[in-house]
C-alpha cells in the first residue's frame, strides 16, 4: 500500500502520522456503519435482523465459493499519486480514510458482505461499533506492515502462498460468524 513512507523521517513524526493513519481509518469506518446503520433505522431494517444477516452470510459464502476472485470495493487500494502531490501527513490521513471505509478500496473476501449485513440491520450506534473496529484493524495491519520497513514486494509475493489458507479462513468467518449472528440475534 505505500505505507513505506513512514520510514522517514523522526520516530515522532512517523508515530503522528502512524497514528493519524489508524486514526482515520477507524472514522472512515464509522462513517459507513453510521451511514449504513441510519439507512437500515429509517428503512425500519432492524426488525429485519436475523434475517438479513441470514441473507449476507448465505451472500457471503456463495461469493466465497466461487470460482472466480471476491472483487468488493475499488479494485486498487489507494491512490499513490497523492503522495506526490499531498504532504505526508494528508496523505496518510486521506489513506486511511478510503481503508477503513471498506467501500473505496479492494476488498477480496466475501466477509465484508457479512459486516455491511450487520452494519445496516443494527441501527447507527452498532454500526458506528462494527465500521470502526473493521476501519481501525485495516489501518493497524497495513501501517504494520509500513513499520516493519517490509518491501511491499515481498508483500504481495506472500498473497499467492496465503490465497488458499485465506480462502479458508474467509469461509469459516462467514459461515460461523453468520450462524453465531443468527442464534444470538434472533
Amino acid at each position: 500500500m505505500g505505507l513505506g513512507f513512514l520510514g522517514r523521517g523522526s520516530r515522532l513524526n512517523q508515530g503522528a502520522v502512524g497514528l493519524a493513519h489508524v486514526g482515520a481509518s477507524a472514522v472512515g469506518g464509522t462513517s459507513v456503519g453510521i451511514t449504513l446503520g441510519a439507512a437500515g433505522g429509517a428503512l425500519g431494517l432492524e426488525r429485519l435482523r436475523p434475517w438479513l444477516i441470514g441473507l449476507a452470510c448465505l451472500m457471503a459464502l456463495w461469493l466465497g465459493l466461487r470460482r472466480r476472485p471476491v472483487r468488493l470495493g475499488r479494485q486498487q487500494q489507494v491512490p499513490l499519486e497523492w503522495s506526490m502531490r499531498m504532504g505526508t501527513l494528508p496523505t496518510y490521513i486521506s489513506w486511511g480514510l478510503l481503508l477503513g471505509s471498506g467501500v473505496a478500496t479492494l476488498i477480496p473476501y466475501s466477509s465484508v458482505v457479512l459486516l455491511f449485513g450487520l452494519e445496516i440491520s443494527s441501527g447507527p450506534v452498532m454500526g458506528a461499533v462494527a465500521g470502526g473496529v473493521f476501519g481501525f484493524v485495516r489501518g493497524v495491519l497495513a501501517l504494520g506492515q509500513g513499520l516493519r520497513g517490509s518491501d511491499p514486494q515481498k508483500t504481495m509475493d506472500l498473497l499467492p502462498r496465503l490465497r488458499r489458507p485465506m480462502w479458508l479462513g474467509n469461509l469459516l468467518v462467514a459461515g460461523l460468524s453468520g450462524l453465531v449472528l443468527l442464534v444470538t440475534l434472533a
